[in-house]
């Protein structure tokens, strides 16, 4: 495995370390997490998402438990 192989892997650790702890103070802080029910898309927000960036649904969002 190459030099970059590697950083890649630590990347991804670090980034999902940092996600996870961004999203429990996002929650500390009244945000919550909205998934759209079309196609997964997950969104950190304190209001509810008028339409999906990543599919284009319109109200399509209901917040994650």
């Amino acid at each position: 495995m190459g030099l970059g192989a590697d950083a890649e892997g630590r990347y991804g650790v670090l980034y999902a370390s940092s996600l996870s702890v961004t999203r429990e103070l996002g929650r500390a802080g009244k945000m919550a997490v909205w998934q759209c029910s079309a196609c997964g898309f997950e969104k950190d927000a304190r209001c509810k998402p008028q339409k999906c960036p990543q599919c284009g649904a319109k109200a399509s969002f209901g917040k994650k438990e």
